[in-house]
């Protein structure tokens, strides 16, 4: 297969991942990542479209998809915050107050709104892609991943440890939109930029866990107790020390 044709193919796995796995949830899957699953499958497709958005019917697929990843980020933030909660020492009787899993109820409501966006998703993403020609398709990602480059070094460049907190998850969202726009965008790319994606993962994944601290005390902070409280604030200096060194890290590749 050529670029073009290695393109298309890839967007119809990423469209029936989707499919395949709402309709699991739909169907009332027990898998434990099920949701993430999902959330991760729609935040694939959706940036390997990103450069693509201005074409109505791409931008009509995006924002489907979106609107579903939207209505199921409290689900899944629930999930989070019991998982990381449960790591810290004297969670116990915190976490016990806790419903113990995601509201399968809720969330099979959640997913029947969105049942248009999943419909023929395969065949609308197909013939929406069907209008771009590979030289279209390299310019646009090239040029979309390069402003993505410029705006992360710039978040990047302005965080200290002393940097408030809503800094530090602005700069989590510029990681994590490099990182899937480049993965989704690899084929198109200069040899030089075809690994950034797996180069943003290692910032992604403790500015996640810095902000998922940070969510955690804003919403159960005033339950904690003395020693919840000084586990948090243990792990809250290791993750950011953990986090500064993944930003170091990734702003040398982005200048290197």
């Amino acid at each position: 297969m050529n670029r073009l044709q290695r393109w298309q193919h890839q967007l119809k796995l990423d469209a029936r991942a989707i499919e395949t796995a709402y309709r699991a949830l739909l169907g009332g899957s027990e898998a434990p990542e099920a949701l993430h699953t999902l959330r991760v499958a729609l935040r694939s497709l959706r940036a390997r479209l990103t450069p693509f958005a201005d074409h109505p019917d791409i931008a009509h697929i995006r924002a489907g998809l979106g609107a579903l990843a939207h209505d199921t980020n409290a689900l899944r933030d629930d999930e989070v915050m019991r998982a990381l909660l449960a790591t810290l020492p004297g969670s116990g009787p915190l976490l016990a107050t806790l419903a113990p899993d995601t509201d399968n109820a809720k969330l099979a409501t959640v997913l029947a709104l969105h049942g248009p966006a999943i419909d023929a998703l395969p065949l609308r993403v197909m013939t929406a892609a069907a209008q771009f020609d590979a030289a279209y398709l390299e310019s646009a990602s090239r040029t979309t991943t390069r402003r993505a480059r410029r705006k992360l070094q710039l978040g990047l460049s302005a965080l200290t440890p002393s940097t408030p907190a809503h800094d530090w998850h602005a700069a989590r969202l510029l990681v994590k939109k490099a990182r899937y726009l480049h993965d989704g965008q690899t084929l198109w790319l200069a040899p030089r930029w075809q690994g950034f994606g797996k180069q943003c993962k290692p910032a992604q994944e403790a500015l996640g866990h810095l902000h998922d601290l940070d969510v955690l005390h804003d919403r159960y902070g005033h339950q904690f107790s003395p020693a919840l409280d000084a586990a948090w604030q243990l792990a809250r200096r290791n993750g950011l020390i953990a986090a500064d060194a993944a930003v170091w890290t990734l702003d040398r590749a982005l200048n290197g």
